[in-house]
């Protein structure tokens, strides 16, 4: 054996198949937005980003029947619940519109995309990074404050009561 392929072996480039894997941004993963997803929409995210190797972004699927040969246990409607949630919270992008005989298609959007125009609806070259742009709250996993308080002003020293004094007044009797 030479030195070179020696060289090689040891720094785990002889003898192994080479990998895909998926960077997720830190500034993606520290946002409110990723935050908020509910873990379908992280489950649909992962399986997007599973399918993605180097030249196929913009041609990611989410069809019930890829999934279960890729062994992910997931119904089709959790896909469709989860990928609708992606789109609004701006995580994927659709590049093409499904219907009966096509699958729909998405890409991830902080990753550069490969158009093909005879196959996408959408073109999108370059990442979008919408999630930046959103506020990180989507209509399924957006909360209402049960308490609104209002500020406290400048000039008097009041304090605002607790949430717990400005419900009803309980009497007990011993």
């Amino acid at each position: 054996m030479s030195r070179r392929d020696r060289l090689a072996r040891v720094k785990g480039r002889r003898g192994k198949t080479y990998e895909a894997f998926i960077k997720y941004p830190r500034d993606m993963l520290v946002s409110l937005a990723f935050a908020n997803l509910t873990p379908n929409g992280h489950k649909t995210l992962n399986y997007l980003a599973s399918q993605w190797r180097w030249k196929n972004n913009g041609d990611l699927d989410i069809s019930e029947k890829n999934a279960r040969k890729r062994g992910w246990l997931i119904s089709g409607a959790s896909l469709r619940r989860g990928a609708a949630e992606l789109l609004e919270a701006g995580f994927i992008e659709q590049t093409r519109q499904g219907d009966r005989n096509k699958a729909g298609l998405y890409g991830l959007s902080w990753c550069e995309f490969f158009t093909d125009d005879k196959k996408f609806d959408y073109p999108v070259a370059n990442p979008t990074y919408r999630w930046k742009n959103t506020n990180g709250s989507s209509r399924v996993t957006q909360l209402e404050s049960p308490v609104a308080q209002s500020p406290p002003s400048g000039g008097s020293k009041a304090e605002t009561a607790s949430p717990m004094a400005q419900s009803a007044a309980i009497s007990m009797t011993h």
